[in-house]
């Protein structure tokens, strides 16, 4: 498996540089749209349970 995705990835950079880049650029968009993805959740419930405490402890809720 991993022999053959090394040869893949060498056969495609060799041949095709536009494709290449534009497989590189795909991936970094994925992966930063992945993790804005992952912040915005993970800081929507911080930012929740920490609201939630704040009223908690001043008897609001």
């Amino acid at each position: 498996m991993y022999d053959a995705l090394t040869a893949f990835l060498q056969e495609i950079s060799s041949r095709s540089p536009l494709l290449w880049a534009l497989l590189v650029m795909a991936v970094v968009a994925g992966t930063a749209l992945g993790l804005y993805s992952l912040w915005e959740l993970v800081l929507r419930w911080v930012i929740s349970a920490w609201a939630g405490s704040r009223a908690r402890d001043s008897g609001q809720g």
